[in-house]
């Protein structure tokens, strides 16, 4: 007992201790990294100085102008700061400090991988802070159904204001959320991309004037030519239309999941890159197989699995539609980072054993030790092995 009382503090030591040198690191990175994790920054410092703020894109004139809101235009390090609290917020709300201590190896690696790559993409002026705030929301929400309007509010919200594509994700988490409910086997759900793609492709013709690939492809044929991205998503149908273009995007929809392209790239940053991808998804991926999301969440369950449910159907619903968008594995990664308190709140240890919620309870000898008032009971209730003392001992009931 011992034992489990020092490993469970030395992880909450640990824990805390990665997110207060996070919070360092936040003041620091922007000096540090590579000029390709800066790029949002840039067009934020732009969109922020009023005498070339109408060269930004709409999205980057929202952003900056909450930044402006919130005093911190001239304060990089503060809305490094801002970023960074923002999702330890939502990790600690995710994984909860009292399933710290129940972690194991596994769970304390992805921990310290989600905030790496925290300090990577947040630490700086990021489109992505209306995203941590849509996290927050979804970790935050109640368990009735209120708990539902919150998290489609707020997806419809953010695509309303900043990235349009998150009303598609919007109505793919109610998707998905039916789809936990009502198909119970895990196979059933392998039919949810299928017809998603299905229904889209004649969308995307009407709407968008092209197949289910030709965003991509429209935003990479500029970026291919100048040579500025090294790890570009590109389709091997791009131009497949009918029953062939569905085939294609669920190919597309593999690759997001393995990135086969960056595994035979063989640089290590990339192989790095890809396992990274890899590991979050096959963290959303494998609770869904055991069917620990699925069923019907009721408010007496557990908050973790309730949680848990909306979280994998959240992801599922960003997944299927940045397999349509996504133009390269760098974006997916940046996008990806200020959602990964919601795949911290799959893993096994805030999930709970068999998907209940529930905290592994080191038995004692006194857990096994009856109370005295219950002895004294027992030593008055006569049982079916005790004789009665009315009865001589051979007429006792067996």
């Amino acid at each position: 007992m011992e034992n489990n009382q020092s490993t469970g503090l030395g992880n909450q030591i640990t824990v805390v201790v990665l997110a207060g040198a996070a919070l360092l690191a936040a003041l620091v990175a922007r000096f540090v990294l590579p000029a390709q994790f800066l790029l949002d920054d840039g067009h934020l410092r732009d969109a922020m100085d009023p005498q070339h703020a109408y060269l930004s894109d709409s999205s980057f004139q929202m952003v900056a102008a909450l930044y402006r809101g919130l005093g911190l235009a001239d304060a990089p390090s503060l809305a490094a700061l801002l970023g960074e609290a923002l999702f330890l917020v939502g990790m600690f709300a995710a994984i909860g400090w009292g399933r710290i201590r129940h972690m194991g190896v596994i769970s304390l690696t992805a921990v310290a991988a989600s905030v790496l790559l925290s300090v990577a993409y947040l630490g700086q002026y990021s489109k992505e802070l209306l995203t941590l705030v849509v996290m927050l929301l979804v970790l935050a929400a109640p368990r009735r159904w209120q708990g539902e309007i919150v998290v489609v509010g707020a997806c419809l919200a953010y695509g309303a204001a900043v990235r349009p594509y998150w009303i598609l994700v919007a109505a793919l988490y109610v998707l998905w959320r039916l789809a936990f409910r009502y198909l119970k086997r895990p196979i059933w759900l392998l039919v949810v991309p299928v017809l998603v793609y299905a229904a889209l492709q004649p969308a995307f013709l009407t709407v968008l004037g092209g197949g289910l690939q030709s965003q991509r492809t429209a935003v990479n044929g500029t970026r291919e030519t100048t040579g500025d991205v090294a790890s570009l998503i590109v389709s091997p149908l791009p131009d497949a239309a009918g029953p062939m273009g569905v085939v294609a995007a669920l190919v597309m929809l593999i690759l997001m999941v393995v990135p086969v392209p960056l595994l035979l790239s063989l640089s290590p940053y990339h192989m790095v890159s890809a396992v990274l991808i890899l590991s979050i998804w096959l963290t959303v991926l494998l609770p869904v197989v055991r069917g620990a999301v699925q069923g019907r969440t009721a408010p007496t369950q557990p908050r973790a699995r309730v949680t848990a449910s909306r979280c994998a159907a959240l992801l599922l619903a960003f997944l299927l539609v940045q397999a349509l968008f996504e133009p390269d594995f760098g974006s997916c990664l940046k996008h990806l980072s200020p959602l990964l308190p919601l795949f911290l709140a799959m893993l096994p240890s805030s999930i709970g054993r068999a998907g209940a919620g529930a905290e592994p309870h080191a038995r004692t000898q006194a857990d096994e030790q009856p109370s005295p008032q219950a002895q004294a009971r027992a030593q008055d209730v006569p049982t079916a092995l005790t004789p009665h003392p009315t009865r001589r001992p051979q007429e006792a009931v067996l």
